[in-house]
């Protein structure tokens, strides 16, 4: 690699994948002190919104314990939940009383 683009930009790169890897690291760690519920999406809507061509999208879920969420998430084109899927949702440290989408369940 370092023949096709240079040391300089080799070690560039691997400068930015260590600290994408640490953050990554970081982010895992506080995700494992919140509080996460695992749901069935009931519906999905398009916002029409694209981030790095990825889809915003309108989430509606129903959790094992019963009622119902509404979140508004960024989620990646190739996991797009559909009706049915079962996802996981974090709650929000600063916010209890909201969710964060956490993925797809398998």
């Amino acid at each position: 690699m370092k023949g096709f683009i240079g040391s300089d930009n080799a070690a560039k790169i691997g400068t930015a994948m260590e600290l994408a890897h640490a953050r990554q690291r970081s982010a895992a760690m506080r995700a494992e002190n919140c509080p996460t519920i695992e749901a069935t999406v009931d519906e999905v809507g398009d916002t029409g919104q694209l981030i790095n061509f990825d889809p915003v999208v309108n989430v509606i879920a129903t959790p094992e314990e019963g009622g119902q969420i509404q979140i508004q998430t960024l989620v990646s084109k190739l996991q797009i939940p559909r009706r049915g899927d079962r996802i996981l949702l974090m709650q929000n440290p600063q916010q209890p009383a909201q969710f964060v989408y956490g993925g797809l369940l398998q």
